[in-house]
């Protein structure tokens, strides 16, 4: 584990331009919230940023609650110093910047730069928050850096420069050794070879168009790439010198330099100050530096969208002169500002103004400022705006949102009841007085089970339901039997519910409502209902008793009904039908006798179970519908039933069609008397 003191980041050597845009890059990485960890005291982690939790590959929920050491971070050595330093934070010996590797959840390796503060409620220190980055990349950059430096110094203690001389045709005439190092080419290759083989293909007419001036001696020099003998490009600077005899060139000598490591740092610069740039001109909030005397130096853009004012407005004025501020809120402001000029680099923590944009719209505003020195000299402000309008307007609003809860805490017809996780009571409403008799004072800070309101028995079932809760189950309302001060009985109905802070139960709410009027009405109900249930009971009795008796009457009747058919046809067998064989042996005409077969027939379809098969099928016949389907059923034809009913031809059919369309068979080629017959087995 490393720590990096604020002097240390800073690269004393460079004394460029280079040097300030770094400070104030690191500046803004410090003050700007992007990845964070809030610590309570003792070490547990009360919150954390989405981007910090998916740096170690932690789900949010999975960390907070929890303290570093139930993650597995670090080794114990590097997790026992890291225990150090936060009890020394703690305890108010904050470290500005601290480096120290780690692992995510995947096991990976993880380079974190971490910045801490202190967070007070008031003059106590309440918990940590630390500023993380994830320096890993510039870590392995700087590692990669450190490598290739150490081969450029081993190369320039060893070889230094190439050293050539090519002859007017551009031809290599020496190359010293140290040219194998730098391009992969032994000096025996080179030599008689064109300084195009080794020049990029992009430079060479670049280096043409040098020829003139390098021989008549107004160019000394050339920065160009080369290609290495692995095709690897370089960057050279050549310092070149012609050398002439008689007025002839006749050859050129140079130097070959690499700057390949220049160029790139050269690079890196631009890269880094592109970087600053789209960091300061799209940043959420207001970056804004100020020199020592409180004149705006430069402001990014946010200016314009936050308080209307573009960057060119305010640039080269003051706060003061911009009208932005009450006078009182101006006052505070300066006092601020002259506090941040004496705090020799130190952040006076997030300030808090309201101030006015250019439409006079008022807005809230967070201000975190810190001065930069160079040289020991202050030589900056750097001041981030940022607009907290609508969290205020969310904070007064939770603001009334409890005081209304806390209203409806106090005036409720029912008993409410906060305890902590172990029982001891946090808070309770008056109704306590009203239903128990104990005032409100006396509760408070005391635990349930001091009190003698519930039966041990029934202090279980509280326990046991408060379980089935933990467990993430529903149960129904627990209804108890309970006990004022003065001894007398109140039933209750208790709806407790669990209360939640970081995914940890921390606490129970309880509503009681008082049932006794209830609990009396429903005994009186059930006591009623008994008795009821007991006269219902015998009347069912007698009932069933009367029941029995009717069924032995029934089966009387039935016995009698039998009886009686198997009377009636005996004596239709015995006293008529033997007439209607002698009606037969008489001279009769053919319509009487036509008339005895049908009257005969008759009578057989009575006695008979067709018939009464045939009336239970053709239910819903007429009485002139039922009779001809006999006579159908009969073989007689159309003709003949209507000469017996004295009908047309016509009616008859028509009736026959009203039959098959009461049987379904209507638009079926299918004989009526066919099927007629076959009703007669069903």
């Amino acid at each position: 584990m490393s720590i990096e003191s604020k002097k240390n980041s800073i690269d004393v050597k460079n004394k460029t331009d280079w040097y300030l845009n770094k400070n104030v890059l690191k500046t803004l990485f410090e003050i700007t919230k992007e990845e964070f960890l809030y610590f309570a005291k003792d070490g547990t982690i009360i919150d954390v940023a989405n981007k910090a939790s998916a740096l170690f590959g932690y789900q949010r929920e999975e960390v907070i609650g929890k303290k570093i050491e139930d993650l597995e971070f670090l080794n114990q050595e590097e997790m026992n110093q890291l225990v150090s330093l936060f009890n020394n934070a703690i305890s108010g010996n904050v470290v500005s910047l601290v480096e120290f590797k780690t692992r995510n959840k995947h096991g990976e390796t993880v380079v974190i730069e971490a910045n801490s503060g202190l967070v007070y409620e008031g003059e106590e220190a309440i918990g940590l928050l630390s500023i993380i980055k994830n320096i890993t990349a510039r870590k392995e950059t700087e590692k990669a850096i450190q490598e290739s430096e150490k081969r450029f110094r081993d190369l320039i203690e060893n070889i230094n420069e190439v050293i050539y001389t090519v002859d007017y045709k551009g031809r290599f005439t020496y190359v010293t050794p140290s040219a194998e190092l730098l391009l992969g080419y032994h000096p025996s290759k080179l030599i008689g070879e064109s300084y195009k083989v080794i020049t990029h293909p992009d430079d060479i007419s670049h280096v043409l168009s040098l020829v003139d001036h390098i021989v008549s001696g107004k160019v000394t020099g050339s920065e160009h790439r080369l290609v290495k003998k692995t095709g690897e490009i370089c960057w050279v600077y050549a310092s070149v010198k012609p050398r002439h005899e008689d007025g002839r060139l006749i050859e050129v000598r140079g130097v070959i330099t690499d700057i390949t490591d220049r160029k790139l740092a050269e690079e890196a610069l631009r890269e880094s100050e592109e970087k600053f740039k789209t960091i300061f001109e799209n940043a959420n909030d207001i970056i804004i530096y100020v020199d020592p005397n409180g004149t705006i130096m430069d402001a990014n853009n946010k200016t314009k969208e936050m308080l209307g004012y573009s960057p060119d407005e305010i640039i080269g004025r003051k706060f003061a002169d911009i009208n932005i501020y009450k006078p009182e809120e101006l006052e505070k402001s300066l006092k601020d500002f002259q506090s941040t000029l004496n705090g020799n680099g130190k952040k006076l923590g997030m300030l808090e103004y309201q101030v006015y944009t250019k439409s006079k719209q008022p807005i809230c505003v967070e201000v975190n400022s810190r001065s930069i020195e160079k040289n020991g000299k202050l030589v900056r402000i750097i001041t981030i705006i940022r607009d907290i309008t609508e969290r205020k307007k969310a904070e007064q609003a939770l603001k009334e949102s409890e005081k209304k809860l806390r209203t409806i805490f106090e005036n409720a017809n029912d008993l409410i009841i906060y305890t902590d996780k172990n029982g001891k009571l946090i808070d309770i409403n008056e109704k306590v007085e009203e239903l128990y008799g104990w005032k409100r004072d006396e509760c408070i800070g005391k635990n349930f089970v001091d009190f003698p309101v519930i039966k041990q028995e029934d202090l279980v079932k509280c326990y046991e339901y408060l379980e089935i809760l933990i467990k993430g189950k529903k149960s129904e309302m627990i209804i108890l039997e309970t006990f004022a001060k003065d001894g007398s009985t109140i039933y209750v109905e208790i709806n407790p519910m669990l209360i939640y802070e970081e995914n940890e139960i921390h606490g129970v709410l309880c509503i009681l409502r008082d049932i006794t009027e209830r609990r009396i009405i429903d005994d009186a109900l059930r006591k009623y209902r008994n008795q009821l249930e007991e006269l219902v009971s015998e009347r069912t009795k007698k009932i069933e008793e009367a029941n029995i008796a009717l069924k032995v009457l029934l089966k009387r009747r039935e016995e009698d009904k039998k009886e009686l058919e198997e009377k009636i046809l005996y004596n239709v067998k015995e006293m008529i039908l033997p007439f209607f064989n002698k009606l037969k042996t008489c001279h009769l005409t053919e319509r009487q006798t036509s008339y005895v077969d049908i009257i005969e027939r008759n009578f057989e379809e009575i006695i008979s179970p067709f018939s009464k098969n045939l009336s239970a099928k053709y239910y819903g016949f007429t009485p002139t519908e039922l009779q001809i389907a006999n006579l159908v059923k009969q073989g007689k034809s159309t003709k003949e039933i209507a000469e017996i009913y004295h009908l047309s031809p016509g009616t008859i059919k028509t009736h026959r069609n009203n039959i098959r369309k009461k049987l379904g068979i209507r638009n079926k080629k299918e004989n009526l008397t066919t099927h007629l017959l076959s009703l007669q087995n069903i």
